[in-house]
């Protein structure tokens, strides 16, 4: 799908011109088949070429959606799953954190770190809320709401 015809859709509908301010994508290529198992595991000085191809592609898609949202007054936020921040990939020749590269071209993220205990979402959370700090974006963690459990 290419996406300016979704944006074009959305604000032809007329309860949603002129009061949308944003889209959101959740997006997960960790759910596809060929995703590789060991893709949080620590890094290393070699990289995987499935991991970089899923991990480009949907960069690339997410540039794509950055420009048309943009050219369009609206905000671009996605959602990222918490393991993201532990994936490298091979990026233009860099290796870099698929967490930080989505936060990069995004205006908004909403991290995925779904746990029923605050400290727990907290520490895993801290690194992607500091570094959208320094480059002056926002996150959003949403939190799991069944069987909260107390600090």
């Amino acid at each position: 799908m290419k996406p300016y015809i979704l944006i074009q859709f959305m604000l032809s509908i007329p309860l949603v011109a002129g009061k949308l301010i944003g889209v959101q994508f959740d997006i997960e290529p960790h759910t596809l088949p060929n995703w590789p198992q060991d893709a949080s595991k620590p890094v290393s000085s070699t990289t995987n070429a499935t991991l970089d191809l899923l991990c480009n592609e949907l960069m690339d898609l997410y540039d794509i959606f950055r420009d048309k949202t943009a050219q369009n007054g609206l905000q671009f936020q996605a959602a990222i799953a918490i393991q993201y921040q532990s994936v490298f990939f091979n990026r233009n020749g860099s290796f870099v954190r698929f967490a930080e590269t989505i936060q990069q071209v995004t205006d908004k993220v909403a991290l995925m770190a779904y746990r029923n205990v605050a400290k727990s979402i907290f520490d895993l959370a801290i690194d992607e809320v500091l570094y959208a700090a320094t480059i002056k974006k926002k996150v959003v963690i949403p939190i799991e709401v069944l069987n909260v459990l107390p600090p």
